[in-house]
């Protein structure tokens, strides 16, 4: 079998139609030491074939050594002979073996077959430990091989038993064989061929059988890959399970079906041996080995060799190249030949037939076409689990899909779940619920015939699950009184890292560098479980708050947080802070604005009671002058601790005692030096430290009846150091020689200038909010993704629809944070043709002037790439007879929205964005990929697409496409004719420096600059417009970049050197 595994869901279908995410924690199990799951499987043949027993408590003793009796009882029963062994009990052949002995005519046989030999003082030492040379040689007897074996023992007997496949790489012949490694020998050893004697007396002759022990000697049916290829046969196919059969079926029961393998087209029911999954195989070809017994036990399965196993998540549905079409488009069986499944993990697609079987949620469908619109009905806003069985032609023969992700189902027939056990009663056969409500159906039920339980993707019992385990219940074949009981007990423990959020309604949580997401109707508790609460858009303020808080996640199956615990915590709940907007007396509690030491402005509310002096008093007494003292100011400035409660609303407000000092323009910049992270005044030298807040108060002070401080910030003291034009107010800790706090209340230069970037995730690290985009880099010029702090809460970009697919325009403080106040969406779902906006106004129109100033922007349009022209210009024929051009160049940034990537390029066919930032000519800034024709034709139906277009080209800016000047009009085209480049090399140091002669046509008296790696030149146009200009470099440039200009526009192209 051909298994193809996304590696993210290996575990995930580990039990292949039980919905299991993540591999199970390790048990501690007292009854028996844990065997490697291939062992596991090698056991339980050899124990279905009555070949090995344990110790009665699933004890092999795998790791113990075997000894000459036990082994030699192994080999008889190799051949079937245990029959014979009770009749040669009393034969006494050797001196230390007794008709009393449990192994006597074990031993008696063994040797009468020349499998075993004596020692020459007639002894067979039935206690010796075997040693692996010994092994080797009395399995290659059995098998009829020892005539054909030459040379000197035991080195002969590890050649043949290598070249037989027995065992291979044996590098302590002497040391005693463990019991595994012998069940492993003998496993292989039922695969071989035997060696028969088939002419005697003078001329003896050997030859080998189409014979193995299985088929002359154990009465097995075989039925493998050599089967087929030799009967020209069809492989049986797994057409029952006990998961889906439960009722006609036993927990160790399947049904295979198959003409060619005489099982009929209905099927036979066969037992299948312990260490077999049954379910593991549904809707698969197998190979199986049957043991002709009335019992007729399947001793081994695996998959045909031939047949591409795919287990992976949904993703999206196409029907006729189409991923939005009505489901009820899809009416008869041949409808499912134009319907295809992309599969989320591998990225995959792949198409369904008019023949493929549909299992959905255990349930089987007669009818194909129900199950297929019953799955893509569900899936919608999930990636439900699937397994897929591939036919000849790679189409989809077979398809189980599990609703593994869907929470709080109620519906019989089809899920009831997810939910977390809050307590488990097995005796009454009730499970109680953390949220609430029981599960109560399985009360009259009998388990292992009635239903079923796996927990961690084994089978277990319902006493085995335990508190807080996430289950679902399903319900096999569909009937209500045949159930299926899944728990998953998967705990992740560990501090948040970060949140991100992509929209409103996908929040996720990162711990230890993994990811885990959640969605509405997950649940939350913040007290030990004592309440919980469930999560929806209302809340989901509670878990970003998480940033830096230990919580325990429980999982469910799809390995989605199902349920969050975490504890109360006053990490980062006291900081330093200013008063940024004047205190008012509201409803008995005062209200006022601050900003603390890491940037974040809050609103305080607050009872006079709990504000104190800068003397340790309280305001109680003199509640009245709060109003007088907390006001924002300049000069007279109150440096505030803060401490909030555990929900995060002010607890205490304390004033503390400073003495505030002030220096300005040079003398700031004389006593303020960076790389010592020190102010040295009259008074002393103090050292700037982590804890040394520092307040950006360079904006104006509001008038009137509230005074408030607009644009509050912080800065980092490198930000300020060694620097003119600042006016500073500082306080220290005269003890400590530090400095407690640093106020700057003028100067300019502290944030940054504009920069853009789409959104690709939002979310937080440690205490604080993140946003990450592409962007293009200030240093490089590359495009590339970052990610930054923010100086406030996600919530006010979320509350101002900044979301994942928005480009926008945002500015940087002094401590590389996002201001969040002055971010502004440029373009709305730039990822999305259907609802690419300017300024998200939804009016889909040109941008005013007014829409630019606010983003700093000199023009924003959209176009269709109709032709291009090298790399450095395309056009767009917006109207019958009307042509816009578009000049890029090297510097230009690529931002493909529609994959959420860095672009490289646009192609004939795409829809973009351009975005120029600053009157510099005519050259676009940015280039953002919306979608393309192509993509755009997959993703929607002739009429939405119309639409679509319609309102995206409505934002076209005419006039301010590279506009031409009307004085001295120069077509952009004509400023370098880019195929009449010719580059001549000539050595001059061979090996060290090349001539680089460029030659070509621009616009009359432009001005060409040629560069060549780093070395440039230039010359000036003739009146026909020819140039030639010739740069020294290095040996092996491959590239030369030319840009031609003429009254302040400017073109640039790149030309590839002919090698």
């Amino acid at each position: 079998m051909k298994k193809v595994v996304n590696s993210v869901l290996a575990s995930a279908l580990a039990l292949t139609v039980a919905p299991m995410a993540f591999a199970a924690e390790e048990t501690t199990n007292t009854e028996a030491p844990k065997m490697d799951t291939e062992l596991q499987k090698v056991v339980g043949r050899l124990a279905a074939l009555n070949l090995v027993s344990g110790y009665g408590n699933g004890e092999y003793g795998v790791d113990r050594p075997i000894n000459r009796a036990e082994f030699a009882t192994l080999m008889v029963r190799l051949k079937n002979m245990s029959e014979g062994a009770k009749l040669a009990q009393y034969q006494s052949i050797f001196t230390d073996v007794k008709p009393s002995d449990w192994f006597s005519g074990y031993v008696n046989v063994a040797s009468g077959q020349e499998i075993v030999k004596g020692y020459p003082d007639k002894t067979f030492r039935p206690g010796n430990n075997v040693t692996y040379a010994e092994a080797v040689t009395m399995i290659v007897r059995v098998l009829g091989y020892e005539p054909a074996v030459k040379g000197v023992w035991p080195n002969n007997m590890i050649a043949e038993a290598a070249k037989l496949n027995i065992a291979k790489n044996i590098a302590a012949p002497n040391n005693a064989a463990t019991r595994g490694d012998i069940f492993r020998m003998m496993d292989n050893a039922l695969r071989v061929k035997l060696m028969e004697q088939v002419e005697f007396g003078t001329d003896i002759r050997f030859e080998v059988k189409d014979e193995t022990l299985l088929t002359k000697y154990l009465d097995v049916d075989v039925y493998d890959m050599e089967w087929a290829r030799d009967s020209k046969g069809e492989l049986p196919i797994v057409s029952n399970v006990p998961v889906i059969g439960l009722g006609s079926l036993k927990a160790n029961e399947i049904i295979l079906s198959g003409k060619d393998a005489g099982m009929g087209s209905k099927g036979t029911t066969f037992k299948v041996a312990d260490g077999i999954n049954p379910n593991e195989f549904a809707g698969q070809h197998v190979q199986v080995w049957i043991k002709d017994d009335k019992e007729n036990t399947v001793v081994w399965m695996e998959g045909s060799e031939d047949e591409d196993v795919v287990m992976d998540r949904l993703g999206t549905f196409y029907l006729n190249d189409k991923s939005k079409f009505k489901v009820d488009d899809i009416s008869k069986t041949s409808d499912l030949n134009d319907l295809e499944i992309e599969l989320d993990g591998s990225g995959k697609t792949y198409r369904f037939t008019e023949d493929t079987k549909v299992t959905f949620n255990f349930q089987p469908y007669d009818s194909n076409v129900k199950g297929i619109k019953e799955i893509i009905k569900a899936n919608e806003n999930y990636t439900f689990s699937a397994k897929v069985v591939l036919d000849k032609d790679n189409k989809i023969s077979y398809i189980h899909v599990i609703d593994d992700q869907s929470l709080n189902q109620n519906k019989e027939g089809y899920k009831y779940g997810s939910e977390v056990i809050k307590k488990i009663d097995a005796d009454k056969k009730r499970i109680e619920n953390l949220d609430g409500g029981n599960f109560n159906a399985l009360k009259d039920l009998e388990e292992g015939v009635d239903f079923l339980v796996f927990r961690d993707n084994k089978p277990a019992k319902l006493a085995d699950l335990k508190e807080m385990d996430v289950y679902s219940v399903y319900y096999a074949n569909g009937n209500k009184k045949k159930l299926l009981v899944f728990a998953n007990s998967t705990v992740v423990e560990g501090k948040v890292e970060r949140v991100i959020v992509r929209n409103d309604g996908d929040n996720r949580l990162e711990i230890d560098g993994k990811t885990y997401r959640f969605r509405t109707g997950s649940t939350y508790s913040d007290n030990a479980n004592k309440d919980v609460e469930e999560l929806n858009s209302s809340n989901w303020d509670l878990v970003r708050d998480l940033r830096g808080e230990e919580v325990k996640l429980y999982l469910d199956a799809s390995g989605r947080i199902r349920h969050i615990e975490t504890k109360d915590s006053v990490d980062d709940r006291r900081f330093k802070a200013i008063v940024t907007r004047k205190a008012e007396y509201n409803k008995g509690k005062y209200e006022f604005g601050i900003i603390n030491e890491n940037g974040k402005e809050l609103d305080i509310t607050i009872d006079a009671e709990d504000v104190y002096k800068a003397d340790g008093e309280s305001y109680e007494d003199d509640p009245d002058q709060i109003e007088e003292d907390f006001v924002p100011s300049k000069t007279d400035i109150m440096l505030l601790e803060v401490t909030l409660d555990s929900k995060g609303e002010a607890e205490k407000v304390k004033v503390l005692p400073i003495k505030l000092k002030q220096l300005k323009d040079k003398a700031w910049n004389d006593a303020a030096d960076e790389d010592d992270e020190t102010i040295k005044d009259e008074d002393g030298l103090y050292t700037v430290t982590s804890d040394t807040a520092i307040f950006d108060m360079t904006d104006n002070i509001t008038t009137g009846r509230r005074p408030e401080l607009k644009n509050p910030g912080v800065v980092k003291f490198s930000d300020i150091a060694d620097k003119n034009g600042l006016d500073v107010y500082y306080a220290v800790d005269e003890e400590e020689e530090e400095v407690d706090a640093i106020f700057v209340v003028a100067g300019k230069g502290l944030g940054s200038k504009t920069m853009y970037g789409l959104v690709t995730q939002m979310g937080g690290r440690s205490d604080n909010d993140e946003i990450e985009v592409i962007t293009k880099d200030g240093e490089t010029g590359k495009v590339t993704t970052k990610t930054f702090k923010l100086d406030d809460d996600l919530e006010e970009l979320l509350d101002n629809n900044i979301n994942r697919g928005d480009f926008i325009a945002f500015r940087l403080n002094s401590s590389d944070e996002v201001i969040v106040k002055d971010v502004v969406e440029v373009v709305d779902s730039a990822q999305d043709i259907d609802g690419a906006d300017f300024f998200g106004d939804g009016n889909y129109k040109p941008a005013t002037d007014k829409e630019l100033e606010k983003a700093d922007l000199h023009a924003l349009t959209v176009a269709r790439v109709d032709k291009k022209d090298g790399s450095n210009k395309f056009y767009f024929d917006y109207a019958e007879g009307k042509r816009a051009t578009f000049t890029l160049n090297s510097k230009t940034a690529f931002i493909n929205a529609y994959d959420m990537e860095e672009g490289d390029g646009v192609d004939v066919g795409d829809y973009v964005i351009l975005v120029e930032t600053d009157d510099d000519g005519n050259i676009w800034d940015y280039v953002i990929k919306v979608s393309s024709e192509d993509d755009a034709k997959r993703d929607y139906d002739d009429d939405e697409l119309e639409d679509y277009l319609t309102n995206f080209f409505k934002q076209f800016a005419g006039g301010k496409v590279d506009p031409e000047d009307p004085k001295d009009p120069v077509d952009p085209v004509d400023l370098l004719d880019e195929e009449s480049v010719e580059v001549v090399v000539t050595d001059v140091l061979p090996g060290v420096l090349s001539s680089y002669k460029v030659s070509g046509t621009a616009a009359p008296g432009a001005t060409v600059k040629v560069k060549v790696g780093t070395r440039e030149g230039q010359a000036t146009a003739d009146d026909n417009g020819d140039f030639e200009v010739t740069v020294l470099g290095k040996v092996g440039e491959t590239e030369v970049v030319i840009t031609s200009t003429k009254d302040g526009k400017s073109e640039e192209y790149t030309h590839k050197i002919s090698k």
